[in-house]
């Protein structure tokens, strides 16, 4: 799924303060870019309506640290499922790794051969500022 990636992802896109189960999952893309919940803020804090509070609201906001793995898949059963969390900006959405990436992954969730294959783990840059 990642054989059009050979040197990983170079990607400017926004990085998300969840979960991953990674007990479940194989994962196939990872990030070098700040998963501490102290480099992210609560989206309501950021575009709340009563912006005068938005302090208050951020240093009140407290999450858990997230997951360096930006994308995985997982097989329950003879199902298949692709998880990416990039693409949320257009030069992600234009970059052609990641439409590599998002094309082989959609091939892989319908290929006939139901067996799990090995996935190798890539490095996808930190977002520059």
């Amino acid at each position: 799924m990642i054989e059009h990636l050979p040197g990983g992802l170079d990607l400017l896109d926004e990085t998300y303060v969840c979960p991953v189960f990674e007990e479940d999952i194989t994962p196939i893309l990872v990030t070098d870019a700040s998963v501490e919940a102290s480099d992210h803020q609560s989206t309501f804090a950021a575009t709340g309506p009563v912006k005068k509070a938005t302090s208050q609201l951020s240093e009140a906001w407290t999450h858990p640290r997230g997951s360096r793995i930006v994308a995985w898949t997982r097989t329950p059963g003879r199902s298949r499922v692709v998880y990416i969390q990039p693409g949320d900006s257009v030069s992600t959405l234009r970059s052609p790794a990641y439409q590599a990436l998002v094309r082989d992954s959609l091939s892989w969730t319908v290929a006939e051969d139901r067996s799990p294959n090995g996935h190798k783990t890539i490095i996808a840059s930190k977002p520059r500022s």
